[in-house]
């Protein structure tokens, strides 16, 4: 289907300036590596791969791209994925080390159209352009996506698609049952050996991580379409899914299947290799220029070092899930209130479940790609808790320490369980009940701001107030409960934290920003000693979860640190026909502009706080539902220590 990772071929240029000790050393050209972005009807090709006599789609293009060039040698391709025959690409991605006098003769700006006149109609180079350096388009891709169209119409396909679809209704002419398909779909993400999926090739592993497997309904046409991502796949792998989940749909054997097949790590007789002509390569994603080299050396040593047939699940799991989450983005996120409870909306429990389970079908992705480590708030949770636990007994009413301990393993409990349950089975979680250090000294502890627990009317504020004793103050249209929110110090579990992470856990903790501790300086237990001189205590108080969160990725040496929030970014001019969201800032560009204290203030304030800890550090505020994209550094507000400030 499509990479069988063959050993790699010479390339025309690659490696030409390094001589063998002792080699007569001679002139060597310099040389420009090209990135193209090519699409194909792969119906009349026998497949990507050069083949002698016969018509290839690397064939045609290398040809083409030689006599364009006018170059001495011929040109020779590298491409992310390679497709066999009949098998179509909008996405593939390929490079070529070309000579550079060659390239500037052939006039670039016209190099496109020069190939669109000596290809055939069935293959077009979008685009040709010197790739960035450390590009290399098969190793420095993060992943491939395909898509396969299937027609379950009882009549047949139409035929104007024949090339491009495969008909397969469903029992007795029934349309495809979609919703079992994904259910199988589902049981099959994550890394695995998809042994039982491939065409066995001697030294090679089948190891990979199926990132997503979905099936829709497009509109219009009607058609069935699997999309399915991964870091890469092995030869016949998309086409021997789509064989295994379409008796699923069509009724011929259970959801549980497919998962009995990879399980075994034998291809099974009755599961059959779908047709060519469904599948099509969409997408090639790669990283941001300045991590591609990085990216082709991971690579290498993922599909290259480990062990060919390696299991991916019992004893071996834990080592594997170490193994590949080397150098990937260990990332951060904090998710806003509006994750757990909106605004205005009765906080049952249905409800916050409800909103968890949205939250964690954005971060489900995300743990299967990245090191994940999930803190969240708890300020509408912890003000109820307050307010039924006065009602239950005034004398007796929990301190904030202890009730900020309650929410952390209930709202942990909800992200772990809707998490889990879109990960695959194997894949770890973990919630860590998380102490924050504050100073008992600090100045908000005279000053509260924080707001907490459900909204009131202004009578019913200022009434409870002064029964209560509270501090209350405007929170947009409505009042709230202030406590103080002293500024985080430090994260007592953060060792077992990194332990976990390391162990390839997906990590919730630093919930409402910490349970808030301090030391006190003066009074001791008569059962301390000099090995514990100081004694530790809750306070009644609130921290803010994302200066918290700023503290856990400092500590945590995290990549990157996503602020998720009700907006897509963070708004010069908020609420003005003038208003405009930030792409990129610097830390001290931000700082500059006024943002409110109550809401965007203390966000903006952690972000900076992040990125100026350490060099490389990126932060991001934005939207939840664009988590992939902020990660990728495409949407959201992105803070880098040297970043212009550029609007959208």
């Amino acid at each position: 289907m499509t990479e069988p990772e063959p050993s790699a071929e010479p390339i025309a240029g690659a490696g030409a300036d390094v001589a063998e000790p002792g080699a007569e050393e001679v002139a060597v050209e310099p040389q420009v590596r090209l990135r193209l972005d090519i699409a194909y009807d792969g119906t009349a090709f026998h497949g990507w791969a050069r083949q002698r006599d016969l018509r290839t789609v690397q064939g045609e293009v290398e040809a083409a791209l030689t006599t364009a060039l006018r170059a001495a040698q011929p040109v020779r391709l590298v491409c992310a994925g390679r497709t066999d025959a009949g098998v179509h690409a909008r996405g593939q991605v390929a490079h070529a080390d070309v000579p550079l006098a060659a390239y500037e003769a052939a006039e670039p700006r016209r190099l496109v159209r020069r190939l669109a006149g000596l290809l055939p109609d069935d293959v077009r180079v979008h685009a040709a352009a010197p790739a960035p350096e450390g590009f290399d388009a098969r190793w420095s891709a993060r992943s491939r996506t395909y898509t396969y169209r299937v027609s379950d119409r009882p009549g047949g396909a139409d035929p104007l698609t024949r090339s491009h679809v495969v008909w397969h209704p469903g029992r007795g002419g029934a349309p495809l049952d979609l919703d079992a398909m994904d259910a199988a779909a589902s049981r099959l993400l994550g890394e695995h050996d998809f042994a039982a999926f491939c065409r066995r090739r001697d030294g090679a592993s089948s190891v990979r991580t199926l990132l997503e497997l979905a099936w829709t309904r497009e509109p219009g046409s009607g058609l069935a379409v699997m999309t399915v991502r991964a870091d890469a796949f092995c030869h016949s792998m998309v086409r021997s899914l789509v064989g295994a989940l379409l008796p699923v749909g069509d009724g011929r054997r259970d959801v549980e299947w497919p998962a009995r097949i990879l399980a075994g790590r034998d291809r099974d007789p009755d599961a059959d290799v779908a047709p060519p002509q469904g599948l099509c390569l969409e997408a090639v994603e790669y990283p941001p220029d300045d991590d591609l080299a990085a990216q082709a050396q991971r690579a290498k040593r993922f599909r290259g070092d480990r062990p060919p047939g390696r299991p991916a699940s019992g004893g071996s799991e834990w080592q594997g899930r170490r193994w590949t989450r080397e150098g990937v983005v260990r990332v951060v996120v904090a998710l806003g209130g509006n994750a757990l409870a909106q605004r205005g909306e009765p906080m049952t429990v249905a409800n916050q479940r409800a909103n968890v389970r949205v939250a964690c079908r954005a971060l489900a992705p995300v743990a299967l790609e990245h090191q994940l480590v999930v803190s969240h708030g708890n300020g509408p949770q912890v003000g109820l808790l307050s307010l039924q636990a006065s009602a239950y007994d005034e004398e007796s009413t929990y301190p904030f320490d202890v009730l900020g301990a309650q929410t952390e393993g209930m709202i942990g409990y909800l992200i772990e369980q809707e998490l889990g349950n879109l990960l695959p089975f194997e894949t770890p979680i973990a919630t860590i009940l998380t102490m924050t250090e504050v100073d008992p000294d600090d100045p908000a502890m005279a000053n509260p701001t924080k707001f907490v627990g459900p909204v009131y009317s202004h009578d019913d504020a200022v009434r409870i107030a002064a029964e209560r004793g509270w501090t209350v103050r405007q929170d947009g249209e409505h009042w709230r409960r202030v406590v103080p929110s002293p500024v985080p110090k430090r994260i007592f579990e953060i060792r077992p934290i990194k332990q976990l992470l390391d162990a390839g856990v997906v990590v919730i903790c630093t919930g409402g920003g910490g349970i808030p501790t301090m030391y006190l300086r003066e009074e001791r237990l008569e059962f301390e000693d000099d090995h514990n001189p100081r004694t530790l205590v809750g306070v009644e108080a609130v921290i803010d979860k994302d200066r918290s969160s700023a503290v856990l990725a400092q500590d945590l040496a995290a990549d990157l640190l996503v602020i998720a929030t009700d907006t897509d970014a963070v708004y010069l001019g908020w609420g003005t026909p003038e208003q405009r969201a930030i792409a990129t800032a610097s830390p001290e560009a931000l700082m500059a502009e006024p943002f409110p204290a109550g809401s965007m203030g203390p966000k903006v304030e952690a972000a900076c706080q992040f990125v100026r800890s350490g060099p490389g550090r990126r932060a991001a505020i934005g939207s939840l539902g664009d988590i992939r994209a902020i990660i990728a550094g495409t949407r959201g507000t992105q803070v880098t220590a040297d970043a212009e400030m550029t609007t959208r």
